[in-house]
């Protein structure tokens, strides 16, 4: 029986994290009409973060967690303006996205 409410308990957190992940990903198509995919890596650095916080710097779980979301911030303001950015105001690159990356300039 408590294999059961184990198993209970890891659905609920797989469940709880898959639908973060879900409700960042529809706000931030939402709020900037631009389907980011690199959201998923995002989510994936921000916890790679605390858990380095946690494990090797041997910090409190909830100072790891606002580190791990900082950085990722961070990361992510840093991939907007240097990367995003030039990918929705490109003409061609947005053409040769659209072609599955065969179209040709001009």
């Amino acid at each position: 029986m408590t294999i059961f409410w184990l198993s209970v308990g890891f659905g609920f957190v797989t469940a709880s994290v898959l639908a973060l992940a879900s409700v960042g990903l529809s706000l931030q198509f939402g709020v900037t009409n631009y389907v980011n995919f690199a959201y998923g890596s995002f989510l994936t650095l921000g916890a790679y973060f605390s858990l380095s916080a946690l494990t090797g710097a041997h910090l409190p779980l909830w100072l790891a967690i606002c580190i791990g979301s900082l950085g990722v911030g961070v990361v992510a303001v840093l991939a907007d303006r240097f990367i995003f950015r030039a990918l929705v105001t490109d003409p061609w690159v947005i053409r040769g996205r659209g072609a599955g990356g065969r179209a040709r300039p001009g």
